[in-house]
Parts: C-alpha cells; sequence; structure tokens
C-alpha cells in the first residue's frame, strides 16, 4: 500500500493527487523547465507505459525503505516517482512529455552551441590581442578575422572586437577596411573615446589630417564627459604628439598639452617623447646658436687680423714708397752733383784745351804741372762721363782720346820735359782713362745710371 506523507493511498486518495500536483509544480513543470525523468530515475527509453509504472513502483519501495536514513534524498527521488508517474499515467501523455523534452534537448543543444561560440569569440579576441601586442600583425588579422565570424553568427556587435579589429586592420595597411570598422565600433558604443582614438590614426594614415585632429578633439570631451583623466591623459599626449610631429605643426600648444598629459597621469608616452623632442630641439638650437656665435667670433678676429695684415701691408708698402722716395731723391741729389761735376769737368775740358796756348805765352810754366793738371781733368772728364752715361765705356774712352789729343801736342812741344815718352805716356793715358771709366760706371750704377 503506498502512503504519502504517512497517510495510505488507498484512504486518501484525493491527498496523493494534492501532493504530486504540489510536487509537481514546486520542481517547475509547466513554467518552462523540463525534468529529463528517464535520466534523473534511470528509466529505459525504449520500454512501454506498463513496464515504466513497474519500474516506479520498484523505486518508490525501495527509497521508501530508505527513508529514515537518508530522508532529504528520499523526499527529493519519491517526489520525482510521483511526478513520473502523472507524466506515464497513458500513452498520449508520455508522448506529449516526449515530444516536449526533444524540443528542449535542441534548445539545450542551441544554447551549447551558442556557449561554444562565445567561447570561441572570447579565445580569437584574446589571441588576437596577443598577437597584436607582440606585433606579429598577420596572425592577429586571422585571429580577429574569426572573433568577427563568431561574433556576426552570435548576432551580436560588440564594439571592443570591433574597435581591435579596426586597429589590427590599420596596421595591416588596410585603412578603409578599419575605417569601416571603427565606424561601427562607434555606432554600438559612442562613449568610449578610445574609439575615437582609433579612428584618428586611421583617417590620418588616409591623408585626412584635419579630420584626425577633430577626432582626437571629440576622444578628449567624450573622456572629459566620462570623467576619466587617465583616458584624458592618453588622448592628449597622443593630441599634442600629432602636433609636434605632424604637418601643420603647432610646437608651442604641444608642448602645453604634453605638460598637462603628464600632469594627469599619461601612460602611453606620447607626452612624454613630445617633452624629449622639444628639449632635444632647444639643445640642438642652444648648440647651433653657440656654434653660430663661435664662427661669428672667428669671422670676427679673422676680419681684425686681415685689417690688421692690411694695415701692417699698408704701412710696409708707404715705408717702402718713402725709402724708395728718400732713396730717389739721394740718387737724384748724387745725380745732379755729379751732372755738376760733368759741366765742371766740361769747363775744364775748355781750360785743358787753352793749356797749349798758355804754354806758348808762358814759357817759364813748368810742364810738370800742366801734366799733373792734364791728367786730373781727363781723370775726372773720363770718370764723370762715365758716371752719367748709360753705356760704357765709349764715352769715357772718346773723352780720353779727345782729351788725348792736347796732351800729346803739350808732350810734343816739350818733350824733353815731360817724364815719359810719348809711346809710354799714350799707354799710361790710357790705363787711366781705363780705370776712372770703370769707377765711374760704378758710381753710375749706384746712382741708377
Amino acid at each position: 500500500m503506498l502512503v504519502v506523507f504517512g497517510y495510505p493511498t488507498n484512504i486518501v486518495p484525493w491527498i496523493q493527487e494534492i501532493v504530486s500536483l504540489a510536487i509537481f509544480k514546486s520542481i517547475g513543470w509547466g513554467q518552462g523547465v523540463m525534468v529529463d525523468y528517464y535520466t534523473e530515475l534511470g528509466i529505459d527509453r525504449g520500454i512501454g507505459i506498463t513496464d515504466i509504472n513497474k519500474e516506479l513502483s520498484k523505486l518508490e519501495s525501495i527509497w521508501r525503505r530508505r527513508e529514515l536514513t537518508n530522508p532529504d534524498k528520499a523526499a527529493r527521488v519519491i517526489a520525482l516517482i510521483l511526478e513520473a508517474r502523472e507524466i506515464f499515467r497513458t500513452e498520449e501523455s508520455r508522448r506529449q512529455y516526449d515530444r516536449k523534452l526533444k524540443g528542449e534537448d535542441k534548445k539545450d543543444e542551441q544554447r551549447s552551441r551558442e556557449e561554444q561560440s562565445r567561447l570561441q569569440l572570447e579565445k580569437n579576441r584574446n589571441d588576437a590581442v596577443k598577437f597584436f601586442e607582440s606585433e606579429q600583425y598577420d596572425l592577429a588579422l586571422l585571429t580577429v578575422n574569426n572573433a568577427l565570424s563568431f561574433m556576426s553568427a552570435l548576432g551580436i556587435e560588440d564594439d571592443s572586437i570591433l574597435s581591435l579589429a579596426a586597429d589590427i586592420y590599420r596596421c595591416n595597411g588596410d585603412n578603409q577596411s578599419a575605417l569601416n570598422l571603427i565606424n561601427r565600433a562607434i555606432l554600438v558604443n559612442s562613449t568610449d573615446c578610445m574609439h575615437y582614438v582609433i579612428k584618428a590614426e586611421i583617417v590620418g594614415n588616409l591623408g585626412y589630417s584635419d579630420q584626425k585632429r577633430n577626432n582626437l578633439k571629440i576622444a578628449i570631451s567624450v573622456a572629459e564627459q566620462n570623467g576619466s583623466l587617465r583616458d584624458k591623459a592618453n588622448v592628449l599626449g597622443v593630441y599634442s604628439r600629432s602636433l609636434y610631429f605632424n604637418y601643420p605643426q603647432d610646437r608651442i600648444n604641444a608642448i602645453q598639452y604634453a605638460k598637462e598629459a603628464l600632469r594627469l597621469g599619461e601612460s602611453w608616452g606620447n607626452a612624454q617623447a613630445v617633452i624629449e623632442a622639444a628639449e632635444k630641439a632647444d639643445q640642438q638650437m642652444r648648440q647651433q646658436q653657440k656654434e653660430a656665435d663661435r664662427l661669428a667670433r672667428q669671422k670676427a678676429e679673422e676680419e681684425t687680423r686681415l685689417a690688421k695684415q692690411r694695415a701692417d701691408q699698408e704701412e710696409a708698402r708707404k715705408q717702402a714708397e718713402e725709402k724708395k722716395r728718400r732713396h730717389d731723391e739721394a740718387i737724384k741729389i748724387k745725380q745732379k752733383r755729379w751732372s755738376m761735376l760733368f759741366a765742371l769737368s766740361i769747363i775744364l775740358f775748355i781750360l785743358y784745351c787753352l793749356c797749349p796756348s798758355l804754354l806758348l805765352l808762358m814759357p817759364t810754366l813748368n810742364p810738370n804741372i800742366l801734366l799733373i793738371y792734364y791728367l786730373a781733368c781727363s781723370s775726372l772728364m773720363c770718370m764723370s762721363s762715365a758716371a752719367n752715361s748709360g753705356r760704357w765705356p765709349v764715352v769715357s774712352y772718346g773723352v780720353g782720346a779727345f782729351c788725348f789729343g792736347p796732351a800729346s801736342i803739350v808732350n810734343g812741344e816739350w818733350p824733353g820735359h815731360m817724364p815719359l815718352p810719348f809711346g809710354k805716356f799714350m799707354i799710361a793715358w790710357f790705363i787711366i782713362v781705363a780705370i776712372c771709366a770703370i769707377i765711374g760706371k760704378r758710381i753710375g750704377q749706384s746712382i741708377g745710371n
């Protein structure tokens, strides 16, 4: 006899129905939750309804005996048995249950496939991030494409995956596809400032510098609206780098934004790169200015040296000119004196020519005095003529020969009074003339004739 909570079923059959219905509702029947009684109670799906009820009776008797040793589990199993009796009471109720159970299996299978797809989606996303961070962009592209495929199969739009895919496509050089992906990400979630940063890089690669900076400004505004100082700092760093390195450049504002980004805790390194580049540029400018100053000083020193050299050369030239002038004046004075001497010698020569007449007028005159006068006069004429003549000894010898006539007359007139005979006198005369001509020529060379 079946006993439910201490009451025999043949005495109170309506209690069994109430309890069964309560248990049936408590485990979810009619609320969309299916229980597989075949699996839970170990019933073979291939047996008929009669054999199923026999199996249920055996199970019930077994678990009734275990109520004392394991009351909690016995109560749960008995509740399942009572519910199974209701399910397998008739063939029609069993067929309805089997149809519903198969439909639930299909839903479970679909849920399992979706769960697998989500797991694969997450795995491919993580792999794509790993390959992207290690700069293996080709492998990152393959894995992110797999993630996009799973995302499409699930019918979802994940902005983080779309943004990651856009960044990977950008690094692989497909900027147009990257732009389409990042626009989809922004449509899904327009409050993520990093989407605009990635879009700025993409449009910058496409050559739209104005759009790049506009998107960075939007990213800064979104970060401010979100209240994220870290995101704002990182975006400011990217913006300052764009202003400093990309055309058109605005290095003054770039340095200001970089300092603000560092103050807010920028962690991507863009602001620091701007500050370091600015410091390096300032250092190079100082070095260039220092080098320019050094070259200017060197040029000034060289110009001073050249000016001094020119002044020294000018002074030397003036001194040389003065020396030459004085020398020329000295030579002119000497030339003038020798010219006067030559004129004097001409006067003496005239007197020399008158000597024979003097001898005739003055027979008592000593011929030796006259000879000495001859020699002095002729020597002076030969020397002065050689000093004033550019070509020698023609003039000197000519003068000597000219002077020789009167001398020979005197010598012939008073042969007994002359110290030398005529022949020796002639030789001595020419020797004296030659010596005087040489001396006169040396004097002429010294005075520039």
